[in-house]
This record gives C-alpha cells, structure tokens and sequence, in this order.
C-alpha cells in the first residue's frame, strides 16, 4: 500500500472531525451534519486505499501466475524423475536439453526448422511480405520442375507483386548446371516468372558463382524477405533433392550478408534474352 494513501485516509477524516469539534462546541444543531460530512470522506479514503490494494494483489497473482508457469516444466520433469521410471527420465531429461539448445540458439538469430516448419512457413512468409524478395533457386531440372499450373506459395508471391498498391519486388535467380542453360522447361518457368508474376529473373551456372563466407561458398537456395529474415536450405548445390534441413535467420548481420551475395551474383548473371 502506497505512503500517499496512508496519509490520505488518515489526514482527510481527521480534518473533518476536527471540524466537527469546532462546528459542536460553536453550533450544537449543525453536529449532525459536521458527523456525516467526516463519516463520508473517512469512507472515500478508505474506497481509495482499497481498490489500489486490490490493483496491487492483482498485479501480484499476475506475477505469481506467470513465475508458476516458468516453472511448470521442471514441475513437471520432477515429477517425472520421482516415479524412478529410467526410460521416462533419461527422455525427458533428452528432450529438455534439446528445447533448451533450440531457445538458445533462437535467441541468437537462429532457428532450426523442423519438416512441419519447412511444410508450412513459406505460405506464412509468402502470405506476409511486405516490399522486397530476394530469392536463389537452385533448378532441378525435368516437367515436374515445372509442375502443372502455379502452386499456392508461388501465386502468393505473383499476387504480392503484381498487386496495384505498395507491390513487393521479387528478384529470383536460377543457380544451373552448365547443361541445364538452354533447357526448355528452366525457360518456360522462368517466362512465366516475368509474365504472370511481375518477377525480376536472371539465371547463373554454378560455377559461375561468386562466393562468399563459408556458409556461401557454394550456391545455397535461399530467401532474404524484406531485409529482416533469412531462410535458407543447408543442402549442397550438388544435390538433387534440398532435402529436410532449413534454417531461418534473423539480425542485421545476417541479413545483410545473405543480401549482399544475392545482389552480387544477381547483378553478375544472366537474363534469358542473353541465353
């Protein structure tokens, strides 16, 4: 309970009866009056000094509700631990030490995704981007490649970029094999890029690649979605399939970095009209 109100209950009625004294001693007959008067300002210090108080045990539940809720799993892997069950312990412990090291290497910018992430993240990042994508595509080549109309993620993108107001910038580059530059299923898709999405598209070998830090040394397919994250397959440019590792980065530097070495090798590619 705050001093200020200690002093508000205490100083208000005392004053009043104060005055009550005097308007007593000096008019029997106003007694009466002078009584309630003190009576109802003793009753607005008291109405004061108690819903802080109950503003203050509110904010303190709230507090104890969420100290209660940081500790409901080591609550709940103590439990665990006392039912002496081995096989359910040492999993459990496995799988706190996993979450810890996943937080902890989120809070650093980055995030390993799990196949369900991998699934449906690119809709939300697709579904979300506001002004720019830079966006490396490693071609595997063949129909499927292709597919047979435009996919819900890349029509997202086509819609976000041929909208009327505020269209985001999509630049994608094709990272080929020397002979997959004049395939005629790489050049289709890429028309209907420029054609139906609006999108800004050059193509490069992979040995034409001009790398970077370690982790772009080689071709890597990613995405920089509106200079604030990063997501990007660890897969080698060798493979035929991305496979199921992806990560998702967020900073300024790694941003940055995945930014720069997409504008370097797009500004050093070629477009299809060149080919």
């Amino acid at each position: 309970m705050k001093a200020s109100n200690l002093t508000y209950i205490i100083t208000v009625p005392v004053s009043a009866i104060i005055g009550l004294i005097t308007e007593f001693a000096s008019n029997e007959s106003g007694w009466i009056v002078s009584l309630l008067s003190a009576l109802f300002l003793l009753s607005l210090g008291l109405a004061t000094a108690l819903r802080e108080t109950t503003e203050m045990i509110s904010l303190e539940v709230d507090e104890n509700s969420k100290r209660n809720k940081s500790n409901k799993i080591y609550n709940l892997f103590t439990k665990i631990a006392a039912s002496n069950n081995m096989i359910f312990t040492k999993y459990s412990s496995e799988l706190i030490e996993k979450t810890t090291s996943v937080l902890e290497s989120a809070s650093n910018g980055r995030l390993v995704l799990d196949r369900e992430s991998i699934n449906t993240l690119p809709m939300q990042l697709a579904s979300n981007v506001s002004s720019e994508l830079f966006a490396i595509s490693i071609w595997i080549g063949g129909e499927e490649a292709l597919g047979k109309g435009v996919d819900s993620y890349t029509k997202k993108l086509y819609d976000a970029a041929n909208r009327s107001e505020n269209p985001v910038s999509v630049k994608r580059l094709f990272i080929v094999k020397n002979s997959d530059l004049k395939d005629e299923v790489l050049h289709k898709r890429m028309r209907r890029d420029i054609e139906k999405g609006n999108v800004d598209v050059k193509l490069m070998s992979v040995d034409q690649w001009i790398s970077g830090t370690e982790e772009l040394q080689n071709p890597v397919d990613f995405g920089v979605w509106d200079s604030e994250l990063v997501w990007t397959y660890t897969t080698s440019h060798l493979s035929e399939e991305l496979g199921d590792q992806a990560v998702l980065l967020m900073g300024e530097s790694n941003v940055q970095r995945f930014r720069k070495r997409f504008l370097i090798n797009f500004n050093h590619a070629s477009r299809i009209s060149e080919i």
